[in-house]
């Protein structure tokens, strides 16, 4: 049973040794986890769902005259019929703050907390 569990460990990444203490025969000592991807890492842009950035979502311009701007999402259009799937485009506030510019999927990315200025 405790080869099983230590083959199970070890191919998770986990560093395991044997038979480290004289008293408990076939035990096992879990020692540390290889790096990767863990469920509690920090998402990574691009983070867009299924459906695009949702309206609300602070995103940072990666092309443009704007290139490098920080602005909010307020909508995205989906070809007709079709919800699920990457938006033909997205419409966001100005970073100016006057109006709103329509922009390409590619041409935008999550903003991350360091950048977004209260």
């Amino acid at each position: 049973m405790s080869s099983a569990l230590e083959e199970i460990l070890q191919s998770l990444g986990y560093a395991v040794l044997r038979d480290v203490d004289d008293y408990r025969e076939e035990g096992l000592l879990v020692r540390t986890r290889a790096p990767g991807p863990h469920w509690r890492d920090r998402a990574v842009p691009p983070l867009a769902g299924s459906t695009g950035y949702t309206p609300g979502i602070r995103v940072r311009l990666v092309a443009g005259d704007f290139a490098g701007a920080v602005t909010t999402v307020i909508s995205h259009k989906h070809p007709l019929g079709k919800i699920i799937g990457p938006p033909l485009e997205y419409t966001v506030e100005h970073p100016d703050g006057e109006g709103q510019l329509t922009v390409a999927p590619e041409d935008l990315t999550l903003a991350e907390d360091e950048e977004i200025q209260p």
